[in-house]
C-alpha cells in the first residue's frame, strides 16, 4: 500500500542528493577563501594571536553567522518543500495505486484480451478449413 508518504521521499531524494552536493562545493570554496582572507586580516592588521581573536569574533561574528544561517535555512527548505508537480503526485498516486476500481482493471483487461485472443484463433481456424 503506497502512501503520501512515501511518494514524498521518492520525490526528495533527488533534490536532498543534489542539494547536499552544491552545499559541500560551496563550503570547500568559503572556507578557502576565508581562510585566505584570515591569514591576510591576522597577517597586517594584529601582532599578538590573542588580542587579534578575541577582536576578530566580537567585529566579524554576526557578518559570518548571518549568511551561514540563511544558506543552511535555504537549502533546508529547498529539500523539504516539493514543488507543484511533485505535491500533485504526492496526493494522487496513493490514491489512484490504492483504489480498488484501479486494481481490478488489469483483471478485466486480462479477460478481455483472453476474450479476443480466443476469438481470434478461432477465426483463424476457421479461415484455414477448406471450403466445401
Amino acid at each position: 500500500m503506497i502512501t503520501g508518504w512515501d511518494v514524498y521521499w521518492i520525490t526528495r531524494l533527488d533534490v536532498a542528493q543534489s542539494t547536499a552536493s552544491c552545499l559541500a562545493w560551496l563550503s570547500f570554496m568559503v572556507l578557502a577563501m576565508v581562510l585566505f582572507w584570515l591569514g591576510i586580516h591576522w597577517g597586517t592588521k594584529y601582532t599578538s594571536h590573542e588580542e587579534g581573536l578575541s577582536d576578530f569574533t566580537k567585529k566579524y561574528r554576526k557578518p559570518i553567522l548571518i549568511p551561514l544561517i540563511c544558506l543552511l535555512l535555504f537549502a533546508f527548505l529547498s529539500v523539504v518543500i516539493p514543488t507543484t508537480k511533485e505535491a500533485v503526485a504526492i496526493y494522487m498516486i496513493p490514491k489512484i495505486a490504492n483504489n480498488e476500481q484501479v486494481q481490478k482493471l488489469p483483471d478485466n483487461a486480462l479477460k478481455f484480451l483472453n476474450g479476443k485472443f480466443e476469438q481470434w484463433i478461432n477465426d483463424m481456424a476457421d479461415a484455414k478449413k477448406p471450403e466445401k
